[in-house]
């Protein structure tokens, strides 16, 4: 095999992954229009550079195309560019990402500068990251919203790269072998967060090539990769399959002809019944079936009221108000600007009055943001990043959306607001009704945090409200560790 440095299509299942995520947290929404075969570019590329293909598959059917190439530079440090375009399915209604990366690292793979380009259509996510002294400085921007900086102490290894660094610490340890662990910390700048990936090699082909069983937030792959960590088929997250083609398939198999599966459908939660009147429970007793980590955010997440396997959800009896702005150090946090919750925008400051006047009540405001959003938010399948001033200019987007508005317009009122994501019920799309991935508030009313729903446009939000994560889209994408591997039986609902 050629030893020509190469870039592993492992940047193709971290954008599968977040789309997937991006895709089941959305319940509601409205036909858009089909994609066209995707045009790829990697702009002119030097001497010696070859471009890889990969195909990228769910459940047999092809749902995206990526295609890299990667050159060494003169002092034995790695150039790359990556260009991944997916096609996907949610609620039978399709949806285009596409994704570019350029970027130039050291020998040990750290990065010294890089572009990573998020394009939805209607809303498009960038971040450019660059050395500052000994440490890194990455700057965001996306549609409407301001530009902001993150620094970090050190130079990351990005996320495109994590196979070839376990494949880097194996050839320092006298070369790739089976039963040989690595953990590889990188950055993910769709939520500007850094996580640890966790590899072994659990067995080699007789062609010459190591299968490495990976873990990234839970969610669990396997890979053919070379010595190089260069990946020749990987498999995980909801049957995806990425494998390498020549540039001919990688095109023009499954692109023309054709319907990717429907994410949302793969990704639902099956139950043993029906829940009559589900936007009216009250309390809900669940028989739950997880891995350990799914089992862990349960636990953090609900306390006391997740134990042996049985969960039990109460909307809680949360009565008490105050008048607003809310000043207490305390919840600080909660009235804090973050990523996509731009509460010191002007334009979100003005909304937030005019859709709460003279009111000062604290519960009453809520209701009045609450209905708001429900109202004026048109449901609309969104698979990147979101915030809260874009989606104030264009009204639309899904419950990452909805959450973010409202959170935003809340703490600029004063409330304090925090973001839940698990999953909620749902008799919309499968017949008896399933459990579906969902993102929602809560805010706090003195006496206690109440979950409030703008998606659904419900104070107090419902029983089947399943919370399993709380914070913004760093933490989100730990739900990728409950994607197909959870399942429920409803013992009692009220």
């Amino acid at each position: 095999m050629s030893s020509r440095p190469r870039l592993p299509a492992l940047e193709a299942v971290i954008v599968f992954a977040w789309a997937a995520v991006m895709a089941a947290l959305f319940l509601d929404g409205r036909p858009v229009a089909g994609p066209t075969s995707p045009r790829f570019d990697l702009g002119s590329l030097p001497v010696g550079a070859e471009e890889r293909w990969m195909g990228i598959y769910a459940q047999g059917a092809k749902v995206g195309t990526s295609v890299a190439a990667t050159w060494e530079l003169p002092d034995g440090g790695l150039a790359l560019r990556e260009h991944t375009a997916l096609r996907l399915v949610a609620f039978e209604q399709v949806r285009s990402l596409s994704t570019t990366a350029s970027a130039e690292l050291d020998p040990d793979l750290r990065a010294r500068t890089f572009a990573f380009l998020m394009d939805g259509g209607e809303t498009s996510f960038r971040a450019e990251g660059r050395r500052e002294g000994d440490g890194f400085v990455v700057a965001f921007a996306s549609a409407g919203a301001a530009p902001s900086e993150l620094r970090l102490e050190a130079p990351p290894i990005l996320a495109g790269v994590v196979l070839r660094a376990m494949a880097r610490e194996g050839r320092l340890r006298g070369g790739l072998a089976v039963g040989q662990r690595f953990t590889v910390p990188f950055f993910d700048p769709a939520t500007r967060g850094q996580r640890d990936a966790a590899g072994e090699v659990v067995a080699t082909t007789p062609e010459g090539l190591f299968e490495v069983r990976y873990s990234i937030a839970g969610a669990e792959s396997v890979a053919l990769v070379d010595a190089e960590g260069e990946i020749y088929r990987d498999s995980g997250l909801l049957g995806m399959e990425i494998r390498r083609e020549e540039r001919e398939v990688a095109l023009g198999e499954g692109w023309a002809s054709g319907r990717p599966p429907d994410l949302i459908a793969l990704s639902a939660i099956p139950i043993d019944r029906e829940i009559p009147d589900a936007r009216r429970a009250r309390r809900l007793v669940l028989a739950v079936v997880a891995p350990a980590a799914v089992g862990d955010l349960l636990a953090a997440a609900h306390g006391e009221a997740w134990k042996g396997g049985r969960l039990e959800v109460a909307v809680p009896r949360v009565l008490g108000t105050y008048p607003i702005p809310l000043v207490d150090p305390r919840h600080a946090p909660w009235l804090a600007a973050e990523p996509g919750v731009e509460v010191d925008d002007p334009a979100i400051r003005a909304q937030a009055g005019r859709v709460l006047g003279e009111v000062l009540d604290a519960r009453e405001a809520v209701r009045l943001i609450n209905r708001y959003v429900y109202s004026a938010v048109a449901k609309s399948p969104s698979l990147t990043v979101p915030s809260a001033k874009e989606t104030l200019r264009t009204l639309e987007g899904d419950c990452n959306e909805h959450t973010a508005l409202f959170t935003a317009l809340a703490r600029a009122s004063g409330i304090p607001t925090r973001i839940a994501a698990g999953f909620v019920y749902s008799d919309r799309i499968a017949v008896g009704g399933a459990f579906y991935y969902h993102a929602w508030p809560e805010v706090w009313l003195g006496d206690g945090w109440l979950p409030v729903d703008p998606t659904f446009g419900q104070v107090p939000a419902d029983a089947t409200h399943v919370k399993l994560v709380e914070g913004g889209l760093d933490r989100q994408v730990d739900l990728v560790a409950a994607i197909g591997r959870v399942s429920l039986r409803v013992e009692e609902v009220e």
